[in-house]
């Protein structure tokens, strides 16, 4: 965080405090986006959630510590079950200008202290703690001793986070050689990998890099690689693909030479793992990811229960009879890993969107991430690929594109296709309407070619507007949803009671569909029924 020329100039810092504020947020609270008007130490004592930003997301636990910049846009989930309790602590800064720094990069205050934003490692946390509550108790001191008071407890909470950071160099080094080192593993495995190669990689002699490899994991080089190959194996064995593809896949030139490696490790053949382990004890630990499946004619034994507003038995709706039999093991963001252990899944699949929770897995079956993209098309492939079924993924696509074109042809029909139609979903505490980017306005602007009001853009993703925008863009119908987190109706009534719905077309003409959220997802399931029922709908309409 600090070099030690810049610790030494230390004292050329004013430093500009806020009141600490300590906040106890609502279960399941959510903070819409917003900017940070200056730096601010924001210390989680209790509770969970998921802190963005500037769109990178990060896992609120207790004891952790984030740095926000000023100008940073900011956006917080937090857990229904665990809320958060935390300390922010919002400050300024500024060089006393100094003649010897006239020419540093540091007489710019933005390259000073804090240049490392978002999660900061900590080890003694109490430390920070204790200074943050002594720093609240003495919000409201007053007089020139009491401000110096509140200074000196602030330079010791900087001081704290100082000097895990020291620690964490002066044993970082080693340790990010290493972690360099699997990374590359991970992204290569497939690849001829030698431990020189690794060592020249990070400037280390083998024999050295061999040795801190070992302390750090346990394992020489050559054993973690081949035990990460092993994983990948099983995640393919588990899929049903050939024994000479899964060698091959995972660098291994001799089939023979892979099953020995395999049953060394794993402890029976690749043929036996094969047979009892596969699809059958399939586990998501994503929702969504269940639409994906029964394109595939794929369902999973165990899935963590969707917590959606429309949820039916800690299932999404419309697939909720398909998987009335599927074990629910806890909720998505707070899985009962025990349950999940003595389920004994044989491949756990998830997402990117919760890679974190991925991790957790990996000691209880073979985990692959799936890539969720904004094509949802593309996502079903590599599904599709995971399990050997690209070509039914095919046929699926084959189908929809024909059903496509049979509602274009029910549309053309019914003189619809020149009409507005607008998504409008209720968020927490915003509106917002949805171009052609993704989910229900994908279906209606790009599969069904129908136009949205005049000002939203088929490309974009969704627009916040107010209830005067309403007015503006007054489409011929009007598809009002909410979101799946939303279980508040207050804004859906605030605006059915305003003057501003009942001048709308939509409304004056009795062309209103209200739909539930799973309405509003990104999944081939989720399009082909949403497509259906809308196009019912508006060919209804026009009859």
């Amino acid at each position: 965080m600090m070099n030690d020329d810049l610790i030494e100039k230390m004292g050329q810092v004013s430093f500009m405090l806020h009141k600490v504020l300590v906040k106890r947020c609502k279960a399941a609270a959510h903070f819409k986006r917003r900017f940070i008007p200056c730096y601010c130490l924001v210390y989680i004592k209790e509770g969970e959630g998921i802190l963005s930003i500037n769109g990178n997301e990060y896992t609120v636990a207790p004891k952790t510590l984030f740095l926000l910049h000023p100008g940073s846009l900011i956006e917080a989930r937090g857990s229904e079950k665990y809320p958060v309790l935390m300390f922010v602590q919002a400050f300024h800064y500024r060089w006393n200008s100094p003649p010897q720094l006239a020419n540093s990069p540091y007489s710019d205050p933005e390259h000073l202290l804090f240049n490392q934003e978002g999660l900061i490692s900590l080890n003694d946390s109490a430390a920070v703690l204790r200074c943050l509550e002594q720093l609240h108790v003495r919000n409201d001191a007053e007089g020139t001793l009491a401000r110096w008071k509140q200074q000196l407890i602030f330079q010791e909470l900087l001081h704290t986070i100082m000097l895990d950071r020291q620690m964490a160099n002066e044993q970082g080094s080693t340790q990010l050689a290493v972690e360099k080192a699997i990374a590359y593993m991970e992204s290569h495995y497939m690849d001829e990998i030698s431990i020189r190669s690794l060592a020249q990689n990070q400037g280390i002699s083998p024999s050295n890099f061999a040795g801190m490899f070992k302390k750090q994991t346990g394992m020489r080089p050559v054993e973690y690689l081949a035990h990460l190959r092993m994983q990948h194996a099983k995640a393919s064995l588990a899929a049903r693909e050939g024994l000479k593809t899964v060698a091959t896949k995972v660098g291994y030139r001799d089939e023979l030479y892979f099953s020995r490696t395999f049953k060394k490790i794993v402890g029976v053949s690749p043929t036996l793992y094969a047979k009892k382990h596969s699809e059958d004890k399939l586990m998501t630990v994503f929702p969504q990811l269940n639409d994906y499946l029964p394109a595939l004619d794929l369902r999973p034994f165990a899935t963590l229960s969707y917590a959606g507003n429309d949820q039916i038995r800690g299932l999404l709706p419309h697939i909720a009879e398909d998987l009335k039999d599927v074990k629910i093991m806890g909720r998505w963001d707070h899985p009962d890993k025990e349950t999940v252990l003595r389920a004994d899944p044989q491949l756990i699949l998830g997402t990117n969107w919760h890679s974190l929770m991925m991790d957790s897995y990996r000691n209880v079956a073979p985990t692959i991430t799936v890539w969720m993209k904004d094509d949802w098309r593309s996502t079903l492939y590599d599904v599709a690929g995971l399990f050997g079924k690209k070509e039914q993924a095919a046929d699926w696509l084959r189908m929809y594109d024909q059903r496509v074109a049979e509602a274009r042809a029910r549309l053309r029909a019914s003189n619809q296709r020149g009409k507005s139609v607008m998504v409008l979903v209720a968020a927490s505490d915003e509106w917002r309407v949805y171009g052609g980017k993704r989910q229900l306005g994908d279906i209606l602007y790009r599969d069904l070619g129908l136009s949205p009001p005049q000002g939203i853009s088929s490309a974009s993703h969704y627009t916040v507007i107010s209830q005067q925008d309403l007015c503006r863009l007054n489409p011929d119908y009007l598809i009002l949803s909410t979101c799946n987190s939303n279980f508040n109706t207050q804004l859906t009534d605030e605006l059915k009671q305003s003057g501003t719905w009942s001048a709308l077309r939509a409304v004056q003409s009795n062309q209103v569909m209200e739909v539930p959220s799973w309405f509003n997802m990104h999944a081939p399931m989720q399009h082909l029924r949403s497509m259906n029922l809308i196009v019912n709908y508006l060919t209804s309409r026009s009859s």
